[in-house]
Order: C-alpha cells, then sequence, then structure tokens
C-alpha cells in the first residue's frame, strides 16, 4: 500500500487509500492537473491524547438521495440546499464517511453535519511561485482531549465553502460553514 506522510509539527498527515483503490499519495497529479485523495487520514498527539481522523469521498449517486427541484430550479438534496454546489447542476463528489477516534475510541460524528458537504476537497497541494503547500484539510484536539476541530475546504468552482466542526467527546457536536 502507499502512503505519503508529512510530519507537521506534532501532527501526522497521511493519505491511505480505501481497500481496493489504487492511490499513491496525499495529492496525485494527471495531465498536470492536481487531483484530491479518495481518503485522508490525519493522525496526531496532543500532550497524552491520540487522534484519528478520516474523511472519505465518492462520487456522488442521485438514487442514494431524496433531490427535488426548488422555484428557481436549483436542487435541494435529502431536504437541503447542497454546500459546495453552485448553478443547477448536482454535485460529482459527496462525502461518504467521517470517522474521529481520541485515545483510540471511536467519537460520534451525527451524519447531518457532514452529509450535505458536497466536492470536498481533501488533498495537500504544491505550491505555486514559490508558496507553501495549502492543505484543505486539517484538525486539532483541545489540550484536555475533549474537543476536535476539523476544518475542510470544498468547491464546484464557484460554491467555495470552509467548513469547520467542532466534535466533543460528549457527541454534541456543531459546525460553521463560510464562504
Amino acid at each position: 500500500m502507499n502512503c505519503i506522510a508529512i510530519v507537521v509539527g506534532q501532527l501526522l498527515f497521511s493519505a491511505l487509500p480505501p481497500s481496493g483503490i489504487p492511490q499513491s499519495g496525499i495529492s496525485t497529479k494527471k495531465g498536470g492537473v492536481e487531483e484530491d485523495p479518495l481518503v485522508r487520514t490525519i493522525h496526531g498527539r496532543v500532550r497524552e491524547h491520540i487522534f484519528d481522523v478520516l474523511l472519505e469521498k465518492r462520487p456522488f449517486d442521485p438514487k442514494r438521495h431524496r433531490v427535488t427541484k426548488q422555484p428557481d430550479g436549483r436542487s435541494w438534496i435529502d431536504g437541503r440546499p447542497p454546500i459546495g454546489v453552485e448553478s443547477l447542476r448536482l454535485p460529482h463528489n459527496e462525502l461518504s464517511r467521517f470517522e474521529v477516534k481520541v485515545d483510540r475510541r471511536p467519537w460520534s460524528v451525527p451524519i447531518g453535519l457532514w452529509r450535505d458537504c458536497f466536492e470536498p476537497h481533501l488533498g495537500i497541494y504544491s505550491g505555486v511561485n514559490g508558496n507553501p503547500n495549502h492543505d484543505n484539510m486539517t484538525a486539532s484536539l483541545s489540550r484536555d482531549g475533549r474537543t476536535m476541530t476539523i476544518s475542510m475546504e470544498g468547491s464546484d468552482g464557484a460554491g467555495g465553502y470552509v467548513v469547520t466542526w467542532k466534535i466533543r467527546h460528549h457527541g454534541k457536536s456543531t459546525r460553521f460553514v463560510g464562504e
């Protein structure tokens, strides 16, 4: 299994392929264009606490959702306006898995906090013109090991957004979506 890992401070960023899907590294180039990985993991340590975050995406399948047209012509997905999709088209990609573990114990991440975030960008992209690398996904754990903060960027080109999730050990989690 191919894996690229980059150590930044005490965080270890890696991209691991889902079983059976060939994938190498955090971002790959195809015809000179950067591509996102299908799976992104972030491992880290804060004091005596260790954490793992895994996000996975897959091609959007309208058969898995309830797609309805609104009076303005836009499509809503599962009763909500889709995040990351501009204009009248359906998304190409969706998040399919969101897992958080702290001290090897899984934390509950409510599906309603991430299921409507489309066109996720999970990669790290090499800098342009001497600029540093840009990471589209970050994760950090509070010093007491009770709150995880995860940020991810997404876009279809015009519908760009940044979502920040606050995942708490007791299950009461929140998110903020900004453009």
